[in-house]
């Protein structure tokens, strides 16, 4: 139990995927609250609180996943800008980005038919739009974007490279793709190799390790009591090490803190 988390992904992609919606459907069975909108692991920036962000007393309990959507998203002002987020998820960070950062319309996809369905019915902002689609092929016509945004969702997808083809396609001339997740630090070289094959210039790389560490140490004492009252007692030890809890093993906290994995940030323009 204690090495699933490195297990996780050393399996092959399909896998990888096919797990993975598994395990959206089973958050979406065990939280009927609504308690679990992000499933992202954090930001924080290094002073001793950790918050750098205003928030709505409704967002606060999502701080340091909001955190991290707002450090990715904030390198672009969005406001008027048509937006596509890849990997949306479970919706939180789609509405963070539509109610802060004011885009004109943000279309919100994910492969997982659930998650979409949880999205439509939870979510009711004006110009908010949540669509089931496949990230490596997602059947939306060239030149449509001004920003495509994706975040901590890239470690499942079969083929990268297609992915970022993709990506590259459907923004428009000068648009901007904001893209940030984990990478084992041996592959780090091979996923800078995959965005310059797909013609993306690199304004901005960023090693954001050190505040995903700090945001899962603040935030693991809520995720800890958060698990413990959604989970089924047989997962938690499972779910704690996906969650990166700061007493786990083998997790992204000690693959981060060991230098194993690093946590990417990339502005990139078509």
């Amino acid at each position: 139990m204690k090495r699933l988390y490195e297990i996780f992904f050393k399996l092959p992609q399909p896998l990888k995927l096919f797990f993975t919606r598994k395990w959206y459907e089973s958050v979406s069975a065990w939280d009927k609250d609504a308690d679990m909108i992000f499933m992202n692991l954090g930001w924080s920036d290094l002073n001793n609180d950790g918050k750098h962000l205003g928030l709505d007393e409704s967002d606060e309990h999502n701080r340091y996943q909001i955190q991290l959507y707002n450090h990715v998203v904030s390198g672009i002002d969005l406001k008027g800008l048509n937006v596509l987020e890849i990997g949306c998820g479970r919706g939180g960070g789609a509405s963070f980005v539509k109610r802060y950062h004011n885009p004109r319309n943000l279309f919100a996809m994910d492969i997982t038919a659930n998650a979409i369905s949880f999205c439509r019915g939870y979510y009711s902002l004006e110009n908010l739009y949540f669509l089931r689609g496949d990230a490596e092929s997602p059947g939306i016509t060239d030149n449509k974007f001004d920003v495509v945004l994706n975040i901590e969702s890239s470690h499942t997808y079969t083929d990268m490279q297609k992915f970022f083809n993709n990506v590259y396609r459907i923004l428009k001339p000068g648009g901007y793709f904001l893209f940030a997740d984990a990478c084992f630090k041996k592959n780090v070289t091979e996923l800078q190799r995959l965005l310059c094959s797909s013609l993306f210039k690199i304004i901005k790389e960023e090693n954001i390790s050190a505040n995903v560490l700090r945001a899962l140490e603040l935030d693991s004492d809520r995720k800890k009591s958060l698990i413990k009252k959604k989970a089924p007692k047989l997962f938690r030890g499972l779910i704690s090490e996906f969650a990166g809890t700061a007493d786990s093993k083998n997790s992204p906290y000690t693959f981060l803190r060991s230098g194993r994995v690093e946590y990417l940030n990339f502005i990139l323009q078509k």
